[in-house]
């Protein structure tokens, strides 16, 4: 579910500008104006939105007919009444709480290009900051990983080592379970019933004095 947007007034954004009368150029949008607007000879009454989030000429219809219908112009060419009424209808656009995320609070004196300029540092400086912990993040999973790999390929030798001794180890315990083997069988078929060499020697019997040879 999308993020509901917070919602602000437009009088006191500092994206909120006006066209100056003659070259259209984009001025900002005075605290006097913002406090009470009104049409001058320096610009058009009608506020616009840098940002583009809100478009006003829809809700200055009706202020356009009260033009079209006044009769008498004053200095600025501007029918005599019709810019109260104006006034009186920005006064109400500017001050409505609205939906916005591109909201950014008005500093006086700072026209609307330089705060847009002031935002999109605001915005690259925090991406790089983002991009720098990102930058850390990963350089510490990397030594990480070199500890782990480091790690294991000294078990793995350890382990080899071990492997490599448990395996002489075995050879030299077959070995002389096989000599063993050989000693006893050798041991259990041997004959039993050789006689003593001195009793398979005969006894010479003494002869007594009356037996003749």
């Amino acid at each position: 579910m999308p993020e509901e947007e917070a919602r602000h007034r437009c009088d006191g954004c500092a994206f909120l500008a006006l066209r100056r009368k003659g070259d259209l150029a984009v001025i900002e949008a005075a605290p006097g104006f913002r406090l009470t607007p009104r049409d001058t000879e320096d610009y058009y009454v009608r506020p616009i939105c840098i940002m583009g989030r809100r478009d006003f000429s829809a809700d200055f219809r009706d202020v356009d007919r009260m033009y079209a219908a006044a009769q008498t112009p004053n200095r600025s060419g501007t029918p005599v009444g019709a810019a109260e009424r104006a006034g009186a209808v920005v006064s109400t656009l500017i001050t409505i709480d609205r939906p916005c995320n591109d909201f950014e609070k008005y500093i006086e004196g700072v026209g609307p290009r330089e705060h847009r300029e002031m935002l999109d540092r605001k915005w690259r400086l925090e991406r790089e900051q983002e991009w720098r912990a990102a930058d850390r993040a990963v350089q510490k999973d990397i030594a990480r990983i070199s500890v782990d790999v480091a790690t294991a390929s000294k078990d793995s030798a350890v382990a080899a080592q071990s492997a490599a001794r448990s395996q002489k180890h075995a050879v030299w315990v077959a070995a002389i379970a096989i000599v063993i083997s050989v000693i006893a069988s050798c041991w259990r078929d041997a004959p039993t019933n050789v006689t003593n060499i001195y009793e398979a020697t005969p006894q010479s019997t003494p002869r007594t004095s009356g037996e003749t040879r």
